[in-house]
Formats: C-alpha cells, structure tokens, sequence
C-alpha cells in the first residue's frame, strides 16, 4: 500500500504564510528530497525583521531570492529583499493574466489556462528561473510571487517534476497553498468588492484538477514534464544541477 506523503507545511512567519520547503518529499526512486535548499513563497513586501532572520538562517540560508511578480505588482509592494543586501534579489517577471494584470479584466476560465499560458509564453523566463536556481549549490534559493500558488505553483511542479516527484504529491503540494492563503484571500476579496470588482471564486482556489489538467497537457504535447523542459534554452547540466540540488543523485539517475 502506497503511504500517504505528508504536504509541505507552511515556515513559521508572522508576515507571510506560504512560505515552503520543496524538500521533504520522497520521490519515485525512495529519495527523500533534501531540505533547505529551495523554498517556494508568497509575497515578502510585508516580512518584518524577525521574519527575515529566519530565512537568512532557514536550512542552507536564503541568499537568493526570485521574485516572478510584475513590475506593477512590485512597485506595489517591494519585497524586502529588494530593498537590503541581506541576499541576492533578482526580478523575473511571469505574467498571469490575474495579479500581473491589476485584477481588473479579462479573468481567465480557469486556472489551469493561466497556467498553460505561463508554460507557453514565458519560456525563457522559466529557463533563466531554473538556471539562476541550479547555480546557487551554497545557499538556499526562494522563489515567489503574490499568493505563491500560481507563477510560483508552476516553478515548483517543474522542479518536482524534475526530481522525479510522483504527480499525486505535485498536486497536493499545489493543492494546499489556497488554505494556507486564506486570511489573505479573504481580506482581498473585501477590497475588490469595495473597488466594485466581481472576482471569480476559482482564482482564489487551488483546486487539484487545475494542476492535474496542466500536467495532462505536458503529457499530451511533450510526453511530461521532462520533455517540455528538454524543449527550454537550457542546458542538461544545469538541470542534472538542479536536480542534484534536492535529489543529490546524478542528474541521469
């Protein structure tokens, strides 16, 4: 009988609440992922001094930082890394038609046709994601967006793709970040309405049949996720790099 992976809890933070650690999970070849090394996140415009110190001390130490918000998202509401030297922030930018678009117009049908858009139309920032992430072998890499379930739920399904991760536990671990964002999600959706915004109930869920869908279309169109990652500009090494990074096997294991 197949045990039940635990999913990924969120740190223990007082301004932000899904921040998680990739690592952990057991993956198809009985590797437990290693810990500290890449966490995935929301928003870090609000950290206070606290919160930053745990993750300049969290596993291998936060010392790269990718914001995949817009530019608008970011003036917004700079993370904090951006505004210190406490580690190295980079802005990579993956727009997804939603937080990136002002939440104003235009919402998507469904989450899953964000996420395919993402996949499609922001191929070379995914590459220069996962290239940035495979070259920090002395730190701990965080990569983020607004709520940490969207931009940043299709990083993270690439890289537990990647190290070779059972598509049940991908789609838990995108599954939670809806519940774990709840007092956020609740406090926008009284914002909108007083803006006189009608939000969608779906862009607010991370309900798991958006992300087995998205995983059907890698399946479909590029034999999985490997195959849609052998069609990025980005070379083998760097992804047998980043695997080592969770797996610490050979990138050909």
């Amino acid at each position: 009988m197949e045990t039940i992976q635990e999913v990924s809890r969120p740190l223990n933070l007082s301004h932000a609440y899904n921040v998680r650690d990739l690592g952990g999970y057991i993956n198809k070849n009985n590797c437990e992922l290693m810990k500290g090394r890449i966490l995935r996140s929301d928003s870090l415009h609000a950290l206070d001094d606290e919160d930053v110190k745990k993750l300049l001390s969290y596993g291998e130490g936060v010392n790269y930082v990718i914001d995949l918000r817009s530019p608008y998202e970011i003036q917004k509401e700079p993370s904090v890394f951006a505004l210190n030297n406490e580690a190295m922030y980079h802005s990579i930018p993956l727009y997804d038609n939603v937080q990136s678009n002002e939440i104003q117009r235009d919402f998507p049908e469904s989450m899953c046709s964000i996420y395919i858009r993402i996949l499609e139309g922001s191929r070379k920032q995914i590459a220069q994601v996962l290239r940035m992430i495979s070259k920090n072998t002395c730190g701990c890499t965080l990569f983020n967006c607004t709520a940490g379930k969207d931009r940043t739920g299709v990083i993270a399904m690439l890289i537990l793709s990647l190290a070779d991760v059972d598509e049940r536990v991908i789609v838990s671990d995108y599954e939670t970040s809806a519940k774990n964002m709840e007092p956020v999600f609740h406090i926008m959706k009284e914002q909108m309405k007083k803006k006189g915004y009608f939000m969608p109930e779906h862009l607010l869920k991370s309900d798991s049949a958006e992300m087995e869908e998205t995983l059907d279309y890698l399946d479909e169109k590029y034999g999985g996720a490997s195959g849609y990652l052998a069609t990025l500009d980005i070379k083998k090494a760097e992804l047998d790099s980043l695997k080592r990074l969770l797996t610490n096997m050979n990138g050909d294991e």
